[in-house]
């Protein structure tokens, strides 16, 4: 699965997780409870700091990722259930 035209969006979420998380050594609970990250678990941000691509479309939309995907040459939208 790859991000359509989301790269940079993807690329600029990480570095703010991993400014966050290296900023007066907060943990990855601290910030999974900040108003901007509610709603994603602090494992889950943790992996998206280190390079997973969410997948999830809630978490997607928090991240103010994409919610249109490419799998196999063909775009999806992601919906929310």
């Amino acid at each position: 699965m790859t991000i359509d035209e989301g790269r940079p969006a993807l690329d600029a979420a990480r570095v703010r997780l991993n400014e966050l998380h290296s900023m007066n050594g907060n943990t990855w609970r601290t910030i999974a409870a900040l108003d901007d990250y509610r709603g994603i678990p602090p494992g889950s941000l943790c992996s998206y700091a280190k390079g997973r691509e969410p997948k999830n479309p809630k978490h997607r939309r928090i991240l103010g990722l994409s919610q249109i995907v490419e799998i196999g040459g063909k775009k999806y939208e992601l919906k929310e259930i």
